[in-house]
């Protein structure tokens, strides 16, 4: 399978993605060939494995990691399955900078959990009726198809006055505090990391509060 008439920027674009079928399981390819280059070459493909046999599946081409990925990509040849006599059928082929729905959860995420990865919709979804979005579930690493699987967090104020605020990070976050004094006017205050921590975090605030009185709420992001 190829196309002949590209002419996109590679630097927008860092996987191609693939929904296929195959009837034995092996490996796959994505070929593509640079303005500069003309040709196709060994040297400038992407390989990883087809999904189990006999099932629906996403493939992921990470092209940016081929160092001959840069200029203007005008061909792309996709080799499907690599066993003689394998059967496939392939739904559809897409060029992603990683989100292509922009909504902050990765493609690989949304396709994983049966969410649609081509429109932002999950911000009006609650799949499990437990008061919080699909979105949010899915940015915060927790299932939007369990009611008791959330994010939650609690607040304590130490005898010395400083303020605890305790929650479960999942691997892979970027967590921000936020304060405000009146609910009007917030400011991040602190950022961390959860690396591979999937476990309780907490952030600590002992910057003096005028009147005594202090507001936060704690955002996510995913990151690489």
């Amino acid at each position: 399978m190829s196309h002949n008439n590209f002419n996109f920027n590679a630097a927008e674009v860092d996987e191609i993605l693939v929904r296929m079928k195959v009837s034995q399981a092996g490996n796959t390819k994505l070929y593509f060939v640079t303005q500069a280059t003309g040709t196709y070459s060994g040297s400038r493909q992407v390989a990883t494995n087809t999904p189990s046999a006999g099932e629906w599946g996403l493939v992921r081409f990470p092209v940016s990691n081929n160092e001959e990925w840069s200029g203007t990509i005008t061909r792309l040849r996709f080799h499907p399955v690599n066993i003689d006599g394998t059967d496939f059928e392939v739904d559809w082929i897409l060029a992603t900078d990683g989100d292509l729905d922009d909504d902050g959860v990765p493609d690989e995420v949304e396709f994983n959990l049966g969410r649609n990865l081509l429109a932002p919709v999950e911000s009006g979804l609650d799949a499990d009726g437990d008061g919080d979005s699909d979105l949010w579930e899915m940015i915060t690493g927790f299932s939007p198809d369990d009611a008791a699987s959330r994010f939650t967090s609690s607040f304590q104020v130490e005898l010395d006055g400083d303020r605890k605020m305790m929650f479960p990070a999942k691997p892979g976050r970027r967590y921000t505090l936020h304060r405000s004094f009146d609910l009007n006017d917030w400011s991040a205050i602190d950022t961390m990391l959860s690396g591979s921590t999937d476990g309780p975090m907490e952030f600590e605030d002992s910057r003096a509060v005028p009147d005594g009185r202090s507001f936060y709420k704690i955002g996510v992001e995913i990151v690489d």
